[in-house]
């Protein structure tokens, strides 16, 4: 019984922290910060567009599965993992690719944790528009 409950409590923690960021106010200051940086990223990504350059296009980022544009041919690695972007993995992932998911394209380098945490919430107030 005491396996059950504590299963149970594990799981409702889990479901809310779920749903957390997605009630959760958007930083305006931090999604502009995000949206200045973000700007480094359009030497490979398209922003506003569904066009694909070296990188896929991040129209929708944040809460589309990994590795699901159809007509962008991921890495393997990439291709392989089944999630969807939140803020937490969109931060982690563009702070250090390669560190995060050995085998992906994707190089860059140079972010802060609180830069990379800006472009992520910039990608979090784009998904809710």
């Amino acid at each position: 019984m005491m396996v059950r409950a504590a299963l149970c409590l594990t799981l409702t923690l889990m479901l809310a922290a779920c749903f957390e960021e997605e009630t959760t106010p958007i930083d305006t200051a931090a999604s502009a910060r995000g949206q200045a940086l973000v700007q480094d990223c359009t030497a490979c990504h398209v922003i506003g567009r569904r066009d694909n350059l070296v990188g896929p296009h991040l129209v929708d980022l944040h809460g589309r599965p990994v590795a699901s544009i159809s007509d962008y041919e991921y890495s393997e690695v990439l291709a392989a993992l089944d999630f969807e972007w939140d803020s937490e993995k969109i931060a982690a992932y563009i702070l250090d690719p390669t560190g995060t998911y050995p085998g992906t394209m994707m190089a860059y380098d140079g972010l802060s944790k609180a830069q990379a945490a800006d472009i992520a919430e910039y990608f979090r107030a784009l998904s809710q528009n």
